[in-house]
């Protein structure tokens, strides 16, 4: 199993700087999920308790985003 960690992605866009942080693992990282740290920190914390397997990453960042109000985002590997 994947011992999972929060991302953290910044970009400036007309002067001002957008953080967004994500979930990564040794297999793969899902950049850019939220602007909320806390709320990926929970997901982290979650995959990492329930010792997720990364083959179920996707799915899990997918239910991930639909909660957060963003279920059309797709995720690229």
């Amino acid at each position: 199993m994947g011992t999972y960690y929060v991302t953290k992605e910044s970009q400036e866009i007309a002067g001002c700087r957008l953080i967004r942080y994500g979930i990564g693992c040794r297999w793969r990282e899902t950049l850019g999920l939220s602007h909320n740290r806390q709320a990926v920190e929970w997901l982290v914390e979650r995959c990492n308790t329930l010792e997720l397997d990364p083959i179920h990453l996707e799915d899990v960042v997918q239910d991930f985003l639909w909660e957060q109000g963003e279920p059309m985002r797709t995720i690229a590997g």
